[in-house]
């Protein structure tokens, strides 16, 4: 009996040191394995790691996916970070501030798709006959493949209130080349603002250093179609380092009353 009693006077007094120390706060732990077993296989479970707020900054859950705000390589240099993503959260941004991708690797996320660049910044075009970005943004080397698609959606408003008629000139650049290249006819005097519709689409033509791509520019004014544009053509530029995709304006001529405005515009990975 006297036994047994000094027995659970060492487990209380052992258990009450634990706790001690786990209220005490950071506590080094040294362990060969770590075994964490959940309830469950079918990722119904997790096991979590809060910050000091209770917020998640990690977990794993019981079908093997871990989540982690951010990876950083800690350490000497040339370790390896290897990822297998099949679904990019929206929003999410795979991130190297130096070192190498693997072609190999760049290309398996790339193959996900989706939209990799959008803009919402209004750009006017208005009292000016020089050529003007609209939208613009950069194309990283591989994204393309050989045979991956680059397609730009563009919205935005056309008013040519200037007395006389006017043409506009629609332009899609990829690295140094101008790929499409096309004026329309001529757009009568109105008042009314119109509405805007464009479309590019650019791709790797089953080589590394062939472009094919497309332009199409529809004008809608109180519902008539006014002035529209569709071009192709071709380029040779080497995709396989970065190139600045980009969509230009000219107008026939410089008025006040004459603006092209881009009022968003979005690139997906196809």
């Amino acid at each position: 009996m006297i036994k047994f009693i000094s027995s659970m006077k060492r487990r209380v007094y052992f258990s009450i040191a634990c706790l001690l120390l786990l209220l005490c706060g950071k506590v080094p732990t040294l362990a060969g394995d770590l075994d964490v077993k959940l309830t469950t296989n079918d990722g119904s479970t997790k096991f979590i790691i809060q910050d000091s707020a209770s917020v998640e900054v990690s977990s794993v859950n019981s079908d093997g996916h871990a989540y982690f705000k951010s990876l950083t390589q800690t350490g000497s240099s040339g370790g390896n970070v290897i990822l297998k993503q099949n679904t990019l959260q929206s929003g999410a941004t795979f991130y190297v501030s130096s070192g190498t991708v693997k072609t190999a690797l760049y290309a398996d996320i790339a193959r996900v798709g989706g939209v990799i660049n959008r803009n919402h910044t209004d750009v006017a075009v208005t009292n000016t006959n020089a050529e003007t970005s609209v939208y613009s943004f950069t194309v990283p080397g591989n994204l393309l493949e050989t045979n991956r698609a680059i397609r730009v959606v563009l919205y935005g408003t056309y008013l040519n209130n200037s007395g006389a008629t006017k043409t506009i000139r629609l332009r899609l650049k990829y690295g140094a080349t101008t790929v499409c290249d096309k004026t329309s006819v001529t757009n009568a005097n109105s008042a009314t603002t119109a509405d805007v519709s464009a479309e590019f689409v650019l791709t790797n033509n089953n080589a590394t250093n062939s472009q094919e791509g497309m332009e199409r520019l529809l004008i809608d004014r109180a519902g008539s179609l006014i002035s529209p544009v569709i071009d192709t053509g071709t380029a040779a530029e080497d995709s396989t380092a970065d190139k600045t995709f980009d969509v230009t304006v000219t107008h026939s001529a410089a008025s006040v009353s004459t603006t092209f405005t881009k009022l968003a515009a979005y690139a997906v990975l196809e």
